[in-house]
């Protein structure tokens, strides 16, 4: 497969001290057409400077991490994108690696690509154990083996992306749709990607939050989608 047209999403909450880095350091010799997509949700300068730094940005005045993926989606089957980058807007992901994810579907071997935190920082033992957790219980819902169902770094090629605009959570998207991946045929394989410690800004997700809201959103999907 040639790659002609590339769609980067960045979804963003108070990134003002690292979105302009990612921006800068996304490879612009992976397609004929790349267009870089910033959806924020910031009290600060984030959309400033994205813009500045030459992306699209798009306002998000509600929702979550899920309402921001599906707006995503929308957006890059609206700019006619071959395949849809979706990688976090803190630098905890290295944008130099994006050539890893692409790789597989370039080969015809992959639909969807998850970038597997392999090289990371040590992370704290509660957000450990709930990786490990919900990573096993997606995997035995969709039928997919899958070791780290939360990354936020992501390629999907169009037959990918058309499937996710059936996406309904709007606290997170990273279980779900694998689980809709799977139930539609959706081929999914992982590459080892570096993920680096947090250090600017503040999560979309609350971590007390999180194990109830995905839990209600992976019943929700299995229900749908699987029986």
């Amino acid at each position: 497969m040639t790659l002609k047209k590339l769609i980067v999403i960045i979804p963003t909450s108070n990134e003002e001290d690292t979105i302009e880095s990612v921006i800068k350091q996304i490879p612009r010799n992976l397609a004929t057409y790349t267009k870089i997509v910033v959806i924020d949700k910031s009290g600060d300068s984030t959309p400033i400077k994205a813009r500045k730094a030459g992306a699209l940005v798009l306002e998000q005045s509600f929702g979550g991490l899920g309402t921001a993926f599906r707006l995503g989606i929308e957006t890059g089957i609206k700019l006619d994108a071959d395949v849809l980058v979706h990688i976090d807007g803190d630098l905890q992901y290295d944008p130099y690696e994006m050539p890893l994810l692409l790789e597989p579907i370039l080969r015809g071997e992959a639909d969807m690509v998850l970038g597997r935190r392999a090289v990371q920082y040590k992370m704290p033992p509660i957000k450990h154990v709930g990786n490990k957790f919900f990573s096993w219980f997606v995997s035995k819902l969709s039928g997919v083996t899958i070791s780290d169902a939360q990354t936020g770094y992501r390629a999907l090629n169009r037959k990918a992306l058309e499937a996710l605009l059936a996406l309904n959570g709007d606290y997170t998207y990273t279980q779900e749709s694998i689980i809709i991946a799977a139930k539609r045929s959706i081929r999914i394989c992982e590459v080892p990607v570096t993920f680096r410690k947090r250090t600017h800004g503040r999560s979309f997700i609350s971590l007390f939050k999180y194990p109830f809201n995905v839990l209600v959103t992976l019943t929700r999907a299995y229900i749908r989608d699987m029986c």
